[in-house]
């Protein structure tokens, strides 16, 4: 209990040297001292705020243009966006317009080729028929060629059988008496060269008049060339082979009484 209580008061004196050191010092400090010593902190600390200040500054004028300039980016970048979303915007709608528009053509050559095609295919079939009658009816030539090739043939060996032959009177096919027989005749001889040619003739022109009176056949007239020359061959042919009659052979054909 007394070492315990002996380290208390040496403690205690301790202290009290320290604080008597303490007033000692205070007691030499001049009040000016004092004074210049806190001007000086507060010099120093207004230079700092200062400096902060000043930092805090050029920090807020780099953030406000960092905005600015973001903001101006950001604008122009949202402009560009815009005037890319209408130029796209445009392109998409010409472009459908185009696809629709070809679409359009597209179907429109599709139903011509469509009613082309039908044309054509009818108009061949018509051309078919029309080839079949022109085969038929260039058969029907070629045979009655053939028989008038034998006719002719016939002609000259029946000619050649019985000699010239004499014409005799043409009966008439009216009630007659026997006065007036003589000076009458219904019709008079038309040899057979005469009835090709005629015949030949009246078929060529009414060949023309069809074709005349059927502008819109247009195939006709390549159909009807053919036959007038094939018709017109033929007469030469008989006029070749038969000459014509003279204006005597034809009187001959007459009754006596009406050769004058």
């Amino acid at each position: 209990m007394r070492e315990g209580g002996g380290k208390e008061e040496t403690t205690d004196t301790v202290n009290c040297e320290v604080d008597d050191e303490i007033e000692d010092l205070v007691a030499q400090v001049d009040m000016e001292d004092i004074l210049d010593i806190q001007m000086k902190i507060m010099d120093e600390l207004s230079t700092m705020i200062q400096k902060e200040f000043d930092r805090h500054k050029l920090l807020y004028e780099a953030g406000t243009f960092l905005k600015e300039e973001w903001s101006k980016k950001v604008k122009e970048m949202e402009d560009e966006v815009e005037m890319a979303r209408k130029l796209l915007l445009r392109t998409l709608k010409w472009n459908y317009q185009q696809m629709d528009w070809k679409v359009h053509k597209f179907r429109g050559n599709i139903r011509e080729v469509l009613s082309l095609y039908v044309d054509v295919n009818n108009q061949m079939k018509i051309e078919e028929k029309q080839a079949a009658k022109q085969d038929d009816f260039i058969q029907l030539v070629e045979e009655t060629q053939k028989e008038l090739d034998d006719l002719k043939q016939n002609i000259r060996v029946t000619q050649e059988l019985f000699g010239p032959v004499n014409p005799g009177v043409v009966v008439s096919r009216t009630n007659l008496s026997t006065e007036k027989l003589a000076n009458h005749i219904e019709e008079p001889y038309r040899p057979c060269e005469t009835e090709v040619a005629t015949a030949v003739q009246r078929v060529n022109q009414e060949m023309d008049q069809m074709v005349r009176e059927l502008p819109l056949a247009k195939h006709l007239p390549g159909l009807v060339a053919p036959i007038k020359e094939l018709g017109e061959k033929v007469s030469e042919m008989m006029l070749k082979e038969f000459p014509a009659k003279t204006t005597q052979d034809f009187l001959n054909t007459l009754p006596p009484k009406q050769r004058d």
